[in-house]
């Protein structure tokens, strides 16, 4: 799957184009063009913005949607990085593909719905890597599934207690804690650590981020 950005205009002929084709099409609800030429009238204020910061090395890595693969620490200290990211194509596939390289690896959505998880399971070397979802889906919402009092509903109870059944059946062991209202948005901590593989790599007790979607 692609995402197209441009003027109405040029979206309006594409979408048009794909549809003779048989290509199935969708327009996404947002605001602007975002990752096209077309931020370039927002540029030179994020680089002014992002140049007033001390901008450090990352502590935990993570993926650039720009290179799609991990972040150099020289990429993350420079304004024109973040502004060429705003920019330039996601590279959402490649960045998958860096994260399978690994084996063992558990692809966590924490959300909101599975938007990420619908992306990640269409690609083709996914194989038998878990991808799970710790939200339900927002069109599957229904009576119970909203927060009310802070309190962790029904279906989003459920929804999480069978997720962190998966991580454990892939060798995951997490410890929840402070559930059901103790937050006032009934949000929870939940430190995940492997139960089958070594700690070397930890960047963020005791989450280990080698076998997590950054």
């Amino acid at each position: 799957m692609s995402v197209l950005a441009g003027t109405d205009e040029a979206i309006t002929r594409a979408e048009a184009q794909f549809r003779g084709q048989g290509i199935a099409v969708s327009r996404l609800r947002v605001s602007q063009a975002f990752h096209s030429r077309m931020q370039g009238t927002h540029a030179g204020r994020i680089r002014i913005g992002a140049g007033r910061y001390l901008l450090k090395p990352p502590a935990i890595p993570f993926l650039s949607n720009l290179t799609g693969t991990w972040i150099r620490p020289d990429e993350a200290q420079s304004p024109s990085y973040w502004v060429r990211q705003l920019r330039n194509t996601v590279r959402f596939a490649d960045g998958i593909t860096e994260l399978l390289q690994q084996e063992g690896r558990v692809l966590l959505d924490i959300g909101p719905g599975h938007t990420l998880q619908r992306l990640v399971r269409r690609h083709a070397a996914l194989g038998d890597t878990p991808v799970l979802a710790i939200q339900p889906p927002p069109d599957g919402a229904g009576p119970g599934t909203a927060e009310a009092g802070g309190v962790i509903q029904p279906d989003r109870e459920a929804q999480l207690q069978a997720c962190l059944a998966q991580l454990w059946v892939a060798g995951w062991m997490c410890r929840l804690l402070r559930c059901s209202g103790t937050r006032p948005s009934g949000a929870c901590r939940c430190p995940c650590t492997s139960s089958t593989a070594s700690p070397t790599g930890s960047t963020f007790p005791p989450i280990r981020t080698r076998n997590a979607t950054p």
